[in-house]
């Protein structure tokens, strides 16, 4: 199959003038058999239709030479990847630059200007693959709620997230039935306006669970319209007999509702709204809380003060601020004033 983008396709070929075209090679196409993998090969065909409406065709002549590299570059097995998308930008222009390095490419070009003044900037190939790179974030940003994994940065979303957890993504892989991944997607998408990302996630991890008991047990269920009040009831019934109990149990059963119920909600299944009994979670344990004798706090504090300076600034903040140790090592170093 001729797997080649001729430049004829190219609005900017159809722009060109009889001089222009004359001075381009024999070879007009970019031959998208030289890279790896079908959705790398449409990234390009989109960024190169993309260039034919901004340049000229000599320049697409000259960044075919580009092109050629980058494809020599994606050939080489520790940087195959399904999608531009599959790394980080920094990830991949530092890639490169080994890469350049390695063949004895130059990263950077030396340019004097027309007042015949100096300066130096990155090579060519560097800056093609970085447009290419945005152009391809750019136009994934408007279809990132189709992928099955979601890149949290390309949301168009403020989220509530911990500054101690640093989630990048949400993955929906774990949900098997295509047609419940998909509503779970939007109920997901509609719970993250409002809510933190951690109870985001133990949403989906509630839902994969369900997921794989529906899989197992009812796999004709393809869609949430078809999860009845029965269905429940034997999913509470497994829940119980495999786990050992606790609190997890519950929180599960809670997310799970409030995924459901939005779903209901979003698709118009009243039914879902109805599925679960104030019986069926399991009591809440409560806390028993503890405190320090004056004895244990007078051992403790004798001993903070021969630990190194900041440690110690950090375990007498903590013992003032009464919170988890975890959430004391989020403050910054500016957060503390001396009162007047």
């Amino acid at each position: 199959m001729d797997n080649k983008l001729k430049f004829q396709q190219l609005e900017c070929y159809k722009l060109a003038t009889d001089e222009q075209k004359e001075k381009l090679n024999k070879e007009q196409y970019f031959d998208l058999d030289k890279l790896p993998g079908n959705q790398l090969q449409t990234e390009f065909v989109e960024y190169i239709y993309y260039r034919g409406t901004q340049v000229s065709i000599l320049t697409i002549k000259r960044e075919r030479h580009y092109f050629n590299s980058l494809c020599e570059f994606f050939q080489k097995s520790s940087h195959q990847e399904n999608s531009l998308l599959d790394r980080e930008k920094d990830f991949w222009i530092k890639q490169l630059k080994m890469w350049m390095i390695q063949n004895g490419r130059a990263l950077t070009k030396h340019k004097v200007t027309n007042i015949q003044t100096e300066s130096v900037e990155k090579a060519a190939l560097i800056r093609y693959f970085e447009s290419l790179l945005e152009f391809t974030l750019n136009r994934s940003e408007t279809n990132e709620l189709a992928k099955d994994i979601w890149h949290l940065e390309r949301l168009p979303l403020i989220l509530r997230t911990n500054p101690i957890v640093n989630h990048k993504t949400l993955n929906f892989r774990g949900i098997r039935q295509p047609d419940i991944r998909e509503e779970v997607k939007k109920a997901i998408y509609h719970h993250l306006k409002t809510e933190a990302l951690g109870s985001i996630k133990r949403e989906l991890s509630a839902m994969n669970k369900f997921s794989k008991y529906l899989d197992e047990k009812h796999s004709k269920i393809s869609t949430c319209e078809e999860i009845d009040r029965e269905i429940i009831e034997q999913f509470l019934i497994n829940i119980k007999v495999e786990s050992n109990g606790g609190n997890g149990i519950r929180d599960d059963l809670l997310k799970l509702r409030n995924v459901l119920e939005t779903i209901g909600k979003i698709y118009d299944f009243p039914h879902l709204t109805k599925l679960f009994l104030k019986s069926d979670f399991p009591p809440e344990r409560k806390a028993e809380f503890k405190s320090y004798s004056d004895s244990e706090l007078k051992r403790l504090n004798a001993q903070i003060v021969k630990m190194e300076e900041q440690i110690a600034r950090a375990m007498i903040i903590h013992q003032m601020l009464g919170t988890r140790i975890s959430d004391t090592l989020t403050l910054r170093k500016d957060c503390l004033y001396k009162h007047d």
